[in-house]
Parts: C-alpha cells; structure tokens; sequence
C-alpha cells in the first residue's frame, strides 16, 4: 500500500481494518501521553496487543486491561528487544536521563 498521511506509515490495509505487524514498543506506557496513545493504537486496530510491548517503572497499568497478550516490561533495555519501533512517550527531564538502546528504529 502506498503512503497516504492520512493512514500513517505504520499501517497496511487489510479489509476495513487498518494494522500492523511491526512491533513497537511504548516507553511510558503508563504516563499521561501513553494512557491516551496505547490504548487508543490498540482500540482503532492500529495494532495487535501481541504487537505492543508496553514499559514502565510499574508494570502493568489498569489503563490496558481490555487487551490481553500485551508484553509488559519494567526494564526499557528488555522492552526494546524485538522491537522494530519505539515511541518515547516520557517528560523532557526523563528523555534526557534514559538509556534506552533505540538506535535503527
């Protein structure tokens, strides 16, 4: 399927559903941006749960109880592996502080 900004690039079509076989990882998962980001890739079937590694310093949040099979991970090294995109979801001082290993995603 060829880019179209409407769809985003994360996306193929298949029927009427739009989703994604990338697995990404969302660093933050639990914050306020990650709340709103996760759960609504989850709910427009952007992605699979099995797609989504999710990570925190907390472990799983109430926030994606709806969607079993999503991995959870406290360490943001871990929740990086296998993954082929990562979103950042944190605040600007914690951005700064983190070591996560993103490079060529």
């Amino acid at each position: 399927m060829p880019f179209s900004p409407g769809r985003g690039i994360l996306c193929h079509r298949l029927g009427e559903h739009c989703m994604t076989d990338t697995t990404i990882t969302l660093i933050g998962a639990s914050g306020w941006l990650g709340r709103a980001l996760g759960p609504a890739l989850l709910r427009k079937g952007l992605i699979r749960p099995e797609n989504l590694i999710c990570a925190n310093r907390s472990g799983p949040s109430p926030a994606y109880a709806g969607w079993p099979g999503l991995r959870w991970e406290t360490v943001p090294a871990r929740a990086v592996e296998g993954a082929q995109a990562v979103i950042l979801s944190l605040r600007p001082d914690e951005f700064r502080a983190a070591d996560i290993p993103c490079a060529g995603r």
